[in-house]
């Protein structure tokens, strides 16, 4: 049996105490009984305030189960999972549920809501492929991902665009249906979730040895002919150029490796050294 929440299953027979204190303390008159209730209410308030930690710690020990759809989502938009052996696979999955499990997804309507655990999925889908290779996998200064159904402006860029990093809040904001258009209806457009967490790996692995790019009609070409979408029409999916040009160019070593290796060998051969060890 697998137990989804550790912090609950240690905090039951504590309300179950203090239920049937508050039984003798309303039916019974037992007013004495109020000297009992102190201890178990405290140990109930610690284990609330540190259930997330304690959740986390279990299932890192014991990842839950991904529901077999959102494995086949994983396999219909993830070209990185699909060629990893079987034992990888797993490990991969088991750190993608953990990663959709213990971090917060809002969807930005008339009122926030809960994102659906299949677009909290394929966006985290990104940050696993990238991180795959390391230990610390989880991104720990991040916590909150919010999706819009369109593009959107914002107080640090009032224009529209469709994905945006905050490192000092821990936050990243993106369209959600240019994120579905890159991963699952494969349109041709950019992949906006690769980008976000291209640019959360380079702060949170600051010293990380990228090669040094600078953008010229050379670079611009390249990114023509590895992706076959022109470099400005790509500019709009994000919605304004980046200053980091790895922004760009890791998305497409991981969705068009092949391309990539023959268009542009030297980077390719970098990031490999960063993705692979």
């Amino acid at each position: 049996m697998r137990i989804h929440s550790l912090a609950n299953l240690i905090a039951f027979p504590f309300m179950v105490v203090t239920g049937i204190i508050l039984y003798f303390l309303f039916f019974e008159d037992k007013e004495s009984y109020y000297l009992y209730l102190f201890a178990p209410v405290i140990i109930l308030v610690i284990i609330y305030t540190y259930s997330p930690k304690i959740n986390f710690w279990w299932h890192k020990k014991h990842p839950p189960k991904l529901d077999p759809k959102l494995k086949l989502l994983v396999e219909q938009s993830s070209l990185f999972y699909n060629k990893l052996d079987e034992k990888q696979k797993q490990k991969y999955l088991d750190r993608l549920s953990i990663f959709i499990h213990h971090k917060s997804f809002s969807l930005m309507r008339k009122e926030k809501e809960e994102l659906p655990i299949d677009v909290r999925t394929l966006f985290s889908i990104n940050g696993i492929t990238l991180t795959f290779h390391k230990e610390e996998y989880f991104f720990d200064k991040y916590d909150y991902f919010i999706a819009y159904g369109h593009p959107f402006p914002s107080p640090r860029i009032r224009f529209l665009h469709s994905v945006e990093t905050d490192h000092e809040d821990g936050t990243v904001v993106f369209n959600l249906r240019m994120l579905f258009d890159s991963m699952i209806r494969k349109t041709g457009h950019f992949n906006i979730g690769l980008f976000a967490f291209t640019d959360l790996y380079k702060n949170t692995f600051p010293d990380t040895n990228f090669p040094e790019l600078t953008i010229d009609q050379s670079i611009r070409l390249a990114v023509k002919d590895i992706s076959g979408v022109q470099y400005e029409k790509l500019l709009e999916d994000i919605g304004y150029e980046p200053e980091d040009l790895h922004l760009i160019l890791v998305p497409l070593y991981f969705e068009h490796p092949d391309s990539f290796q023959l268009i542009l060998p030297a980077v390719f051969s970098s990031y490999q050294k960063i993705f692979s060890s």
